[in-house]
């Protein structure tokens, strides 16, 4: 605030609409049902270059999937 980038204002309706979002997020999170296990090995790489994801288990394989593009690939 002090080298004029923002004012009290200005921050105070930034601070309300990110726990607007928060709160709204955390009830979405709240209400969903859990994800299947196998979701968990999806978008793990954005090329996959050796086929099904080890799990915690060495004979434990696991499809991955690409359902999203990478923000930096």
């Amino acid at each position: 605030m002090s080298s004029g980038l923002a004012d009290a204002e200005e921050l105070k309706k930034m601070e309300m609409d990110i726990r607007k979002a928060i709160d709204n997020d955390v009830k979405v999170a709240k209400t969903d049902a859990e994800i299947g296990v196998e979701e968990l090995y999806y978008d793990i790489y954005e090329q996959n270059l050796q086929g099904k994801i080890r799990g915690v288990l060495p004979w434990e394989l696991h499809e991955h999937k690409k359902t999203q593009t990478a923000i930096n690939p």
